[in-house]
């Protein structure tokens, strides 16, 4: 049995499904969007105490989560689209 290659993006590995908990692209992209936020607020808190405490380990780790973040919402841009985006 193979195993699949953990550094394939699960977005490369399966296309979004969509699931009940929308009940359109519109209001998904909006959910995830304010999610998106709400984890950028915490990697922003950390950041601030790790440059505080002078803690570069921790600084990087935050800038590479910002990374991560900003891929995933120009995946969601590209997922979830309406008329108006165009």
């Amino acid at each position: 049995m193979s195993e699949e290659n953990n550094t394939t993006p699960p977005s490369a590995r399966q296309p979004f499904q969509p699931g009940p908990w929308y009940e359109s692209p519109r209001s998904a992209r909006s959910l995830l969007e304010n999610r998106l936020e709400q984890i950028t607020d915490g990697i922003d808190a950390v950041f601030s105490v790790a440059k505080a405490e002078e803690e570069p380990a921790i600084m990087f780790i935050c800038r590479a989560l910002h990374a991560n973040v900003a891929e995933l919402r120009k995946e969601l841009q590209l997922t979830l689209k309406w008329p108006e985006d165009q």
